[in-house]
């Protein structure tokens, strides 16, 4: 009934009159507000937690015990939701040098990443323990899920009393993860980089000719996060059978659903700076406000499940409130995908897991 609901919803709203423009408000404006309202100010949150991170492990390793651990395990999860929210900015810097595959490696669907940290956990020799070196092994090395596993995988109780190789290895990741999250930071900030070019469209510009690729790129950041969120975070572990929540996102940790909201947050944040709502008129300004009233749902669901996904099967209420998530993420997608697109007058948009 919900689908069918939102379907004649977007249905009767698609037949409405053409979108009308509002001077006061342009798609201009709308990415220029993300850049510097929503963008710029998470990716500097991520560094913070990220150099905290780094200062945590650095304690941990100095006077190991239950306090120092307790915090540190403490503080990857605050870094887990900052890096929610900036993860599905897969546009410019976080898609040059490899920076998201060494910050998530993710999905590891053969448990590859798994194999190698453990065997870099496990022979000391391994070159994992100074981040100069450490950053230029494999990505499934360098990043969250291997200081997942340091922090909370098998033996990760050593760490108690003073796993010297463990936790150096889990002090180099820290390290590489706040490097890497300053050079997002900085790229950002470039004067001549992607965010000048994402805002200043012309024919000249390598990247955005017009205002039409300028709002088409900021749509896709709302579609393909909100399909990923599906695709590969929620389907993995709903869909499996039995019931696997070893298939979930920093299940380990107990992380899977403050990743979660730091996903829905971090993209609700990019809507609420665009105000796309403010460009256009009439029924068509209501459609575009489905995006946050879906994001408030989401908000609204995760609050309510207060636990972790280990115990979704033995909690019916609260796995049918995860199952509605999947919803919602299917809505989001519809909007931001299509009928917001169709709004605008662009193309319908694609899915960028094509093929996975």
């Amino acid at each position: 009934m919900q689908i069918l609901f939102r379907t004649v919803v977007l249905a009767v709203f698609a037949l409405s009159a053409p979108a009308t423009a509002l001077a006061e408000w342009t798609i201009e404006d709308a990415v220029n507000a993300v850049i510097e309202d929503t963008i710029k100010p998470a990716f500097s949150r991520y560094h913070l937690q990220a150099m905290s991170m780094s200062a945590s492990m650095d304690a941990l390793c100095a006077e190991s015990g239950p306090v120092t651990l307790a915090a540190s395990r403490d503080q990857f999860g605050r870094l887990v939701e900052a890096w929610g929210q900036v993860e599905f900015i897969r546009i410019g810097p976080l898609t040059s040098e490899n920076r998201l595959e060494r910050t998530l490696y993710w999905p590891d669907r053969k448990g590859r990443g798994l194999r190698q940290v453990r065997m870099a956990i496990a022979h000391v020799q391994q070159p994992v323990t100074a981040v100069e070196t450490l950053s230029k092994q494999s990505v499934a090395v360098q990043g969250l899920l291997a200081l997942e596993f340091v922090l909370f995988g098998d033996e990760s109780g050593t760490l108690e009393t003073r796993a010297e190789h463990r936790c150096k290895y889990g002090g180099s990741i820290a390290r590489n993860l706040s490097n890497i999250a300053d050079e997002l930071t900085a790229a950002w900030e470039v004067e001549d980089g992607f965010a000048n070019l994402w805002r200043t469209p012309s024919l000249d510009n390598p990247l955005f000719r017009n205002a039409d690729e300028q709002l088409r790129t900021l749509l896709k950041l709302v579609s393909q996060g909100s399909e990923i969120i599906r695709v590969q975070r929620l389907d993995p572990f709903l869909d499996s059978d039995p019931f696997n929540p070893k298939r979930a996102l920093f299940w380990r940790s107990g992380k899977t659903f403050t990743s979660l909201k730091g996903n829905f947050d971090g993209l609700q944040n990019i809507v609420l700076a665009a105000k796309l709502d403010d460009i256009v008129g009439g029924n068509d300004g209501r459609v575009v406000d489905g995006l946050s009233f879906e994001f408030s749902n989401a908000k609204r669901t995760l609050s309510e499940t207060q636990i972790t996904v280990e115990t979704l099967a033995s909690d019916s209420n609260a796995m049918s409130r995860v199952k509605y998530l999947r919803i919602v993420t299917q809505s989001l997608y519809d909007l931001s995908g299509k009928t917001i697109p169709a709004i605008f007058g662009l193309s319908s948009g694609f899915s960028s897991l094509d093929g996975d």
